[in-house]
């Protein structure tokens, strides 16, 4: 039986274009995963994004007065997002997490309709963005109002790239790979009981501090406005109306068309 073995030799650009997968360290790698390359219209479309997103920041920082267009805002944000999440979030998604999307989520594996239940992403979304904009929207207005509109719009924009973002998706993303378990749990599995009990009343008292101030920053900005007041009090009946909605109502709807196909 004749056997021939034929070298392939790659030139710089295709060894950097693809990623090898191997099982162990220093075996042949069983399967190569390729990247996308850059293309002359993709280099030009994030450049015009940056140049938007560097406009954006540069009207925000020397723009003197009171008045501005919010598109200003909007464009140093935007951009700013876009950028970070092709890079930065790229980044930690393929080097740090890998994430497999065939790997079954502790919902799915533990699902009993109470703590663990397969979830609409629109959803998670939703409660990811309630969380990371909990702190931002409220006190960044704050700090534009007494101190210019650039430290505001810094403590949001990049607060959430470098910080908040971050934090929650890497902990959400070990909370799925240790089969839910929250970030008191998480600690006391590695730190052990006495580790796990000092960072679980962390944990509680910076909720604690954090509800606090964010409690008396929204409480003096609101002092003389009874719509902000409104606004804020009609938050309770809406979540507590979508969350019967979610749990009841739309659960008794989806049964009702089901039995109907069956039938």
């Amino acid at each position: 039986m004749n056997i021939r073995c034929e070298v392939i030799e790659l030139n710089e650009e295709e060894i950097l274009s693809v990623e090898y997968v191997r099982t162990e360290e220093g075996l042949p790698p069983v399967a190569v995963v390729e990247k996308p390359r850059w293309t002359p219209v993709k280099i030009v479309i994030w450049v015009v994004i940056a140049l938007v997103a560097a406009a954006g920041w540069a009207m925000v920082a020397f723009v003197r007065g009171e008045e501005m267009s919010a598109s200003w805002f909007v464009a140093a944000a935007v951009g700013s997002y876009l950028i970070a999440f092709r890079f930065y979030a790229k980044f930690i998604e393929w080097k740090i997490c890998r994430p497999d999307p065939k790997r079954a989520t502790p919902a799915e594996l533990n699902d009993n309709g109470r703590d663990f239940a397969p979830t609409d992403r629109r959803v998670l979304f939703g409660h990811h963005f309630a969380a990371i904009s909990g702190a931002g929207p409220l006190v960044g207005p704050i700090l534009a109002a007494q101190m210019g509109y650039l430290p505001g719009t810094l403590w949001i924009v990049l607060g959430v790239i470098v910080a908040g973002g971050v934090q929650d998706y890497l902990v959400l993303f070990f909370s799925m790979r240790r089969n839910g378990r929250s970030l008191g749990q998480m600690t006391r599995d590695e730190l052990g009981r006495t580790g796990g009990i000092i960072a679980s009343l962390g944990i509680i008292l910076i909720m604690v501090i954090l509800i606090a101030v964010l409690g008396v920053v929204i409480i003096n900005a609101l002092a003389e406005s009874p719509w902000g007041v409104f606004s804020i009090a009609m938050t309770i009946p809406i979540a507590v109306f979508m969350g019967i909605y979610m749990r009841y109502l739309r659960a008794r709807s989806s049964r009702s068309r089901s039995s109907a196909s069956s039938s």
